[in-house]
């Protein structure tokens, strides 16, 4: 179990993906994240399955989008 926030600064349209492939460039599925796919300010969700990789993308824009990543039981 994964908490995800993304802080956005400025103009940035952005998504959040997952993998379960051992990510490889140009040899790994991306999954979009349903809540965090394709938006314009901060946002959170949660990861309750397991994965093997996480990426934040930016699609557009100027500034910054800057992701937060926490595992269940680590403070």
């Amino acid at each position: 179990n994964i908490g995800i926030a993304v802080v956005v600064a400025g103009t940035v349209n952005y998504t959040v993906q997952h993998t379960y492939d051992s990510p490889t460039p140009g040899f790994t599925t991306w999954w979009n994240d349903a809540t965090l796919a394709s938006k314009t300010t901060s946002g959170e969700t949660n990861i309750n399955f397991p994965i093997t990789g996480l990426q934040l993308v930016v699609n557009s824009g100027t500034g910054t989008a800057t992701m937060t990543v926490v595992q269940a039981g680590i403070a």
